[in-house]
């Protein structure tokens, strides 16, 4: 007979009594809040650390055998969450944590961008930017940033592709890229302009139908792409049952005309896809509440019962009223 699996908050307690794990730890005297720290795997201080607990658990609770299975540190991390917020009386407080610094302009330092970049549909770079104020997309050979700012994601070289025609193809426009596209934070808006000879267009999904929002960015001004007012007023209004499910994505198309119905997004040369991941992360609560998603392929982030789907949109409406009123400038 194998060994019974171990009931997860006895064993996350033990744990925690322990202080076996860097930033899991009780927040209170009277052991009833604890943390344990969410990092994004795609931060490059992300260390084999930050899984520990979670890879522990898998492999306490018989779901990974390291002999066996490979690493998933995503998985790890999903299952023990659930399995926490399967107990009664556990509160996921993730909700309050996002909604304090949802502004795109907060300067908290959990705000991120995570970046893919496409040469013609095939992924040659997935980062994570952690700069709340925004980013510049630039060439391989960046010079100097008139943003010093703001963080640079370089485009990867074109000898990474295997065509020859499309290697080349692509080092013209990378050449022509120049000081690159800036993507920065405006207020409760995101801003994008482009600072060289290349042309870039932007659009909000990368299946366009006729009417789709985009077009080029201009390079004499800054061109909202995103508003985030607009998204919190769409979430709710999809979590009432009253309108469709909000985009929280970014595309850009560099060199070539975007949206663009006549062509799909896997045969432009280059395309850049931007994830706000508090906007990605709010998306995914508002599933776990009851919404239904027209994307069938996002993941689906549990969170207590607790929570309800009730408690995210008092929230929400309580963010939306606070932005109306709240000054930018």
């Amino acid at each position: 007979m194998g060994t019974p699996k171990p009931l997860i908050v006895p064993w996350l307690r033990k744990k925690l009594d322990d202080g076996c794990y860097p930033g899991v730890r009780w927040l209170d005297q009277g052991r009833t809040q604890f943390r344990v720290p969410w990092k994004h795997g795609l931060r490059q201080d992300a260390s084999t650390e930050d899984f520990q607990l979670f890879r522990d658990w898998a492999i306490d609770s018989g779901s990974y055998r390291p002999d066996h299975d490979a690493p998933a540190p995503s998985v790890w991390k999903r299952n023990f969450r659930s399995a926490l917020n399967r107990k009664p009386g556990i509160q996921d407080e993730e909700l309050d944590d996002i909604l304090n610094s949802l502004a795109l302009s907060s300067p908290d330092e959990d705000t991120f961008f995570e970046v893919r970049v496409y040469y013609r549909g095939h992924l040659v770079l997935q980062t994570l930017v952690p700069n709340p104020q925004g980013f510049r997309l630039v060439p391989p050979s960046a010079g100097p940033s008139p943003c010093p700012e703001l963080a640079d994601v370089a485009l990867p070289e074109p000898g990474v592709l295997r065509d020859g025609v499309q290697a080349s193809y692509t080092a013209r426009l990378l050449q022509g890229l120049g000081a690159g596209v800036l993507l920065r934070v405006e207020g409760p808006a995101l801003c994008a302009t482009r600072l060289g000879r290349l042309h870039a267009y932007w659009g909000r999904t990368e299946t366009p139908e006729p009417g789709a929002e985009g077009g080029e960015l201009s390079k004499e001004g800054c061109t909202p792409v995103y508003d985030l007012p607009r998204f919190v007023r769409e979430l709710i209004r999809f979590m009432e049952g009253q309108g469709s499910s909000p985009t929280y994505e970014l595309w850009l198309c560099l060199g070539e005309a975007w949206p663009d119905m006549g062509r799909s997004w896997k045969k432009k040369l280059i395309m850049v896809q931007v994830v706000p991941t508090a906007l990605q992360t709010l998306h995914q609560l508002s599933q776990a509440g009851g919404a239904s998603s027209l994307r069938a392929e996002e993941p689906d982030l549990r969170i207590s019962d607790s929570l309800g789907e009730a408690g995210l949109l008092g929230a929400l409406r309580g963010w939306e009223e606070r932005m109306e009123t709240q000054p930018y400038g």
